[in-house]
């Protein structure tokens, strides 16, 4: 089974500002223009092979919070399946995407 990073993330704004926040933010962290699967709220994207890794697959799924808010979910697998470690590359790229996210956030709040 390939290595993967999985989170939850939890932002106080409509779903759809959060899913063009997403999906900006995937190039901006170096994983490509995702697809998007508006009617589903879901994204893909790829991180390419480096001398470091076989590349990554990133799925991203949300749904809307009772709040009004949007619960997020973001998975970071490696590509190759028998990859046995990471060193982390995984937990990088979700927290790369999150970061991006709070920026593209806070500057239209």
């Amino acid at each position: 089974m390939a290595c993967s990073h999985f989170q939850v993330m939890n932002f106080p704004q409509p779903i759809d500002e959060v899913f063009e926040a997403f999906a900006k933010a995937l190039p901006l962290a170096g994983m490509g223009y995702p697809i998007k699967m508006k009617d589903s709220y879901q994204l893909i994207a790829n991180v390419p092979t480096s001398a470091w890794s076989w590349g990554e697959k990133i799925n991203i799924s949300m749904k809307e919070a009772d709040n009004g808010g949007t619960s997020v979910q973001v998975k970071s697998e490696s590509s190759f399946s028998l990859t046995l470690f990471d060193w982390g590359k995984n937990k990088k790229n979700v927290n790369q995407i999150q970061m991006h996210v709070n920026m593209i956030l806070k500057k239209k709040g």
